[in-house]
């Protein structure tokens, strides 16, 4: 969509004969006064000021001649907006749009190069009068200026204002088009980064809201990640870090420590989208729970995935993968009714295993959610669903602030074979049939 904003522009202002009837001149920068002064003079913006001192004047006639140019320039640019309404800006809009590029401290102002280019040095001519008002005997200056401004400039400042906003635009498209395709997990901040000066420049509405929209979208990225992994054999154990449902690259190594394990090292592979954890058990016991914990960085946030070491070569390889399916029965403003919980277990472990019970924490509700005596036997290396109920009325709680859609939590699997029993630790993304 375009909009095409018109040009109308005043070229200067006096001081009313009433109000300058109060005062005598005392002094004059020239015995007469210029033939411009007090005109509309073509190819040029006269404009003046009235303050206590010459020093103030002059600038207030500069800051004048700065706000009717970037009026000139809202007036006449045209700029695409994602909208599906037809919308001018006028009135107040072009009067905010003004104040703000006008503005000595507004940091949109310093982004812009017209801006910046309007100076004392391009002054070609001014004239100024020292007056005292009669009653009170004060001192003030009425300065006035004369600044060459064509429509020649105006259309060229116009043009590369408008050149200028479609880069700002393809920079705003094309980080929306990313936000899906995400490769590696530095790629967050790098466009997070990016979306800075987006926020400084968009002077609309609409592309000010997508902006804030856009980055709060990339924020949220890093609580969508989760760590999945499986053990490749006695030694070696490899994670990637999974962001909705695909493989990210990561460039930093995690930090690794256990209870048991040495000689711990960490090295990337594909890309940097599988990392490779070798460790010696040499000093890990069967007696004891033995596990290795890698440390992420995420969003400048540590973030934690335990792998546990089967030492004695039976430990059950039970991984749950993709997304959690929550369906409540029911629901209210304050409960969830007979919530229905699915999930698919990869098993790489050719024993019999038996889901003995689960718990997770789910966003918006109050309590942890438990099932205990599943007692669902599976047979094996490969894919499975789990399919459970928890019965009864859950409570809700509102959701945090940017709470993100995981669930995090663990079920107990036991070895039909030995009777070990183990816990498999559950953090995936889920999707829920109520808001």
């Amino acid at each position: 969509m375009k909009k095409q904003l018109l040009l109308t522009v005043a070229l200067c202002f006096t001081l009313s004969s009433g109000a300058f009837a109060q005062f005598k001149v005392v002094e004059k920068s020239t015995k007469k006064a210029p033939a411009w002064y007090q005109q509309m003079v073509a190819d040029y913006l006269i404009v003046s000021a009235h303050e206590p001192t010459l020093e103030e004047a002059q600038a207030a006639c500069l800051q004048e001649v700065k706000k009717q140019i970037i009026q000139a320039v809202a007036q006449n640019i045209t700029f695409s907006e994602s909208s599906t309404m037809n919308q001018k800006l006028e009135g107040d809009e072009i009067t905010e749009f003004v104040d703000i590029y006008s503005s000595n401290t507004d940091v949109k102002a310093a982004t812009v190069p017209f801006v910046q280019g309007i100076s004392l040095s391009k002054v070609e001519d001014y004239y100024w009068e020292k007056l005292q008002d009669k009653k009170t005997k004060e001192v003030y200056y009425n300065y006035s200026m004369k600044y060459p401004f064509t429509q020649l400039e105006l259309k060229k400042l116009v043009r590369d204002f408008e050149k200028r906003d479609k880069q700002y635009e393809a920079q705003l498209t094309e980080l929306e088009q990313n936000l899906e395709n995400i490769q590696a997990l530095e790629d967050i901040q790098a466009s997070i980064t990016k979306i800075a000066p987006l926020k400084e420049y968009f002077f609309d509405q609409m592309r000010s809201q997508r902006v804030k929209t856009l980055e709060k979208s990339y924020r949220e990225l890093y609580g969508m990640i989760s760590i999945q992994g499986s053990n490749a054999r006695m030694g070696e154990y490899v994670c990637q870090l999974i962001l909705k449902g695909n493989p990210i690259a990561i460039s930093s190594m995690p930090k690794l420590k256990s209870n048991c394990a040495s000689q711990l090292s960490a090295r990337s592979a594909d890309g940097g989208k599988e990392i490779h954890i070798f460790y010696n058990a040499d000093d890990c016991l069967e007696t004891e729970e033995n596990a290795v914990e890698a440390t992420f960085r995420i969003g400048g946030k540590a973030v934690s995935h335990k792998f546990y070491i089967d030492v004695a070569g039976q430990m059950m390889t039970v991984m749950p993968e993709g997304k959690v399916y929550l369906t409540a029965e029911s629901e209210s403003d304050s409960t969830l009714t007979n919530i229905n919980i699915r999930m698919t277990l990869n098993s790489k472990y050719s024993n019999s295993f038996t889901v003995q019970n689960l718990v997770l924490e789910i966003p918006g509700c109050a309590n942890t959610l438990i099932k205990n005596n599943i007692n669902i036997p599976y047979k094996g290396i490969g894919s499975y669903v789990l399919d459970v109920t928890a019965d009864g009325d859950w409570k809700r709680v509102p959701l945090k602030k940017y709470q993100v859609a995981f669930v995090k939590g663990s079920m107990e699997i036991r070895n039909e074979q030995t009777g070990e029993v183990a816990r498999v630790v559950i953090n995936l993304p889920y999707i829920a049939n109520w808001k």
